[in-house]
């Protein structure tokens, strides 16, 4: 079972990598992936195993909260909004409260008069405002606090450690002002609290924002779901929830409103803006038998609309699914990340205590010592690592779905960064999958010879089927009944029509069965000059007619080819069509590597030979019946025609059905996997350097010496600058 859990209460990326590694110890859990950018936990384990209710114990005994994810709903969006909204007020009220102490401060900083004070009154008033802004803050206390118990400490055990530090000390200080006056007391580290925990709450409060506007793709799905529809009930329409909507129900759409679910037009004429799904940019005209995407815009007429798919079976929240899991996900170079964070925390408690001795061991004073435990604490972000590849991921696949491209996982984007070798099937992906017969031949009559065929064909799922039956029904055939039907996977069909047994396929399934194709050897070669498919029906042993039926290449298919050579891969087409027919096509759109006579599960062994020469392969297929080669290949792509998407087919689905929609997929993977190597090297190189000037490494040679306040603001920029970075990706234009 797949679910999405959305968890409250990390406060790191520690805190995700670590709640992480304990779910997936849990026995039946199959993959747990915890993003903290957007607090999603993408969760698969075994019903017979475990239990959902005991997973979600096991979380709450981390010290975390979760909330099962329902897509129908806006949940998701609610609780972020409340999570900023908190925020803000812990920020504000920790400025407001906090603003007389940092004057105080900088007035000493800048030695003008403060006798206007007793000393001792002006530590009790920053004792007080101190131990007001720790309780705004309590949550970062608590949070470290219960990952210290826990043996699992995060990012804020690093504040509360440093902060309590400083707390402490001054309040010893205080005591000491207040009851033993003529002892010589210290400096007060008040400020420095105060100051860490306002620009902490900055800090969280400019990444909560930051992080937001990269879930935006997401939100803006959510909120195409409209939350009523004008059901028709005998000859009265009523205003109902969209949830109470079922199959079959007649709904009425009118100018101006959103289409609710997917359904079929029953009547009216309109166009439907379908942009936000499928990325084209045109209106569709829309009729009597033509399907609506619900989450679409109606733009001038009334419908009336017959539902097919509702709630979780509908396209919108099957693509709202794909985009929360895509975000949850982890592309490969997350990984060293992940371990990077795991190693983290403990790691920087090491490094505050072994160079405060080292300071110690060389004779600096108490304040120099604290100053640089509490600054090595507070400086040190795993969240910058953290969010470097998840921030990037989500921007990417934001942008892949405003062009038409849904992307299903971080590591399909990052595997388009690096694919050299693409496949292409043939029919209904590099030609528009709408075959038509350009001529039959036969020694009987040719109506009672297409109503033959057209009874075989109608029991098949072959696209070459539809023009047949199409062309019967033209003629006023009607289909006769068919017994015994087979479908020959790859070559034909047979079965028996009155009593006789008939096969229809492919030249080679005629050789193959051994019967005599007489004339029609020279009508053939006629089709297959022009690159048509022939097609026999033959019976006891004799061909008695054949069809030529062609394919008509995509307009934008050669262009595509083209581009994708500039860019240095090899193209090849693999189908299962002959020789004859997939050489004319790949002439047509200039390819060399043909593959041709191809069963379905040959094609995935075809693509595993290619990927063992040392090339990352895509394959770019028209649904479920390339699903082995879509599986084998490095990414998955899926062609799709708006309503008809086969969702889970591919790691990817061009919802525009446009090839061109490749060229852009293969450039944005580049471009955010520079993205997450920017991110990346800025986050390792920002830690290191910060650290070691927090350390003092440099202070022998240049006299720096980091504040602590001066730490936590470094630290909360930090974070900020990654998310900032790839929110630039909103700027892509394509090249």
């Amino acid at each position: 079972m797949k679910i999405l859990i959305k968890i409250n209460g990390m406060s790191c990326t520690s805190c995700a990598s670590g709640l992480e590694n304990k779910i997936r110890k849990i026995n039946g859990v199959i993959t747990a992936d915890v993003n903290f950018t957007n607090g999603l936990l993408a969760l698969e384990f075994d019903e017979k195993k475990v239990s959902l209710e005991y997973i979600n114990d096991q979380i709450v005994s981390f010290g975390y909260e979760s909330t099962l994810i329902d897509n129908d709903s806006h949940d998701f969006v609610e609780d972020s909004k409340k999570e900023l909204k908190k925020l803000k007020k812990n920020f504000f009220l920790s400025l407001g409260l906090g603003l007389p102490v940092i004057i105080f401060s900088l007035m000493k900083l800048f030695s003008l008069p403060t006798d206007f004070i007793d000393m001792r009154y002006a530590a009790l008033i920053q004792f007080i405002l101190a131990t007001i802004i720790i309780v705004i803050n309590s949550n970062i206390y608590a949070s470290g606090f219960k990952k210290i118990m826990n043996r699992d400490p995060n990012m804020d055990s690093l504040i509360e450690i440093g902060t309590f530090a400083a707390y402490f000390y001054s309040i010893a200080i205080t005591c000491i002002l207040w009851f033993y006056p003529t002892i010589k007391s210290g400096a007060l580290y008040f400020e420095s609290t105060i100051m860490i925990l306002i620009f902490i709450s900055l800090g969280k409060l400019l990444e909560h924002s930051a992080k937001e506007k990269t879930n935006d793709s997401l939100k803006e799905m959510m909120r195409l779901q409209p939350s009523t529809a004008n059901l028709i009930v005998g000859n009265d329409r009523k205003v109902v929830d969209v949830k109470t909507l079922k199959k079959g129900d007649i709904i009425m759409i009118l100018p101006g409103e959103k289409v609710p679910v997917d359904g079929m037009v029953i009547d009216g004429v309109s166009a439907i803006d379908e942009k936000i799904i499928t990325g084209e940019s045109i209106p569709v005209d829309k009729s009597i038998g033509s399907k609506v995407i619900g989450g679409t815009m109606n733009l001038n007429g009334s419908l009336r609309v017959e539902t097919t798919n509702v709630g979780q079976d509908s396209i919108l929240s099957k693509i709202i699914r794909v985009m929360q899991e895509a975000s949850s996900s982890k592309a490969p170079m997350q990984l060293l990340a992940d371990r990077a964070a795991f190693y983290f925390v403990p790691t920087i408690v090491t490094i505050a205590i072994m160079s405060s001795l080292a300071w110690l061991f060389v004779g600096k004073d108490i304040f120099f010592i604290l100053t640089i435990f509490v600054s090595v604490l507070i400086i040190a972000c795993p969240c910058t690592l953290g969010l470097a590849t998840p921030t990037a991921v989500i921007m990417g696949i934001g942008l892949g779905v405003k062009n038409g491209i849904l992307i299903k996982s971080g590591k399909a984007l990052e595997s388009a960064s690096k694919v050299n070798y693409i496949l292409f099937d043939k029919t209904g992906t590099l030609t528009k999958g709408d075959p038509k017969i350009i001529g039959t031949s036969t020694d009987m009559d040719e109506k009672k010879f297409i109503q033959l065929v057209s009874s075989l064909e109608y029991m098949s799922e072959h696209s070459l089927a539809i023009p047949i039956i199409a062309m019967a029904k033209d003629m006023g055939m009607k289909n006769i009944k068919v017994d015994g039907f087979k479908a020959l996977i790859g070559r034909g069909i047979e079965g028996v029509i009155d009593g006789k047994k008939y096969v229809f396929g492919s030249y080679p399934l005629i050789l193959d069965i051994k019967s005599d194709l007489g004339r029609f050897i020279d009508d053939y070669s006629s089709f297959k000059k022009k690159g048509a498919t022939t097609m026999f029906l033959s019976s006891e042993g004799v061909v008695i007619g054949c069809i030529g039926i062609k394919d008509t290449v995509r307009d934008e298919a050669k262009e595509v080819v083209s581009i994708l050579k500039k860019k240095g891969m090899r193209v090849g087409m693999i189908t299962g069509d002959n020789e004859e027919v997939a050489s004319g096509i790949g002439k047509d759109v200039g390819i060399d590597d043909i593959y041709s006579r191809v069963l379905p599960h040959e094609k995935a062994e075809i693509i595993k030979k290619i990927h063992d020469q040392g090339n990352i392969v895509s394959m770019v297929g028209d649904g479920v019946n390339d699903a082995p080669a879509l599986v084998q290949s490095d990414l998955g792509i899926v062609m799709s025609s708006g309503s008809d998407i086969t969702i889970e087919a591919g790691e990817v689905v061009l919802m525009d059905n446009d090839l061109k929609s490749l060229v852009s997929l293969f450039d944005l993977g580049k471009y955010s996997v520079m993205k997450i190597k920017q991110n990346l090297f800025w986050a390792f190189f920002y830690n290191l350097l910060g650290v070691s000037v927090a350390a003092g490494l440099f202070y022998p040679f240049t006299g720096w010496l980091l504040n602590p306040a001066l730490a936590a603001m470094a630290m909360a920029m930090s974070s900020l600058s990654v998310v900032l970075n790839s929110l630039s990706m909103k700027s892509y234009k394509e090249a």
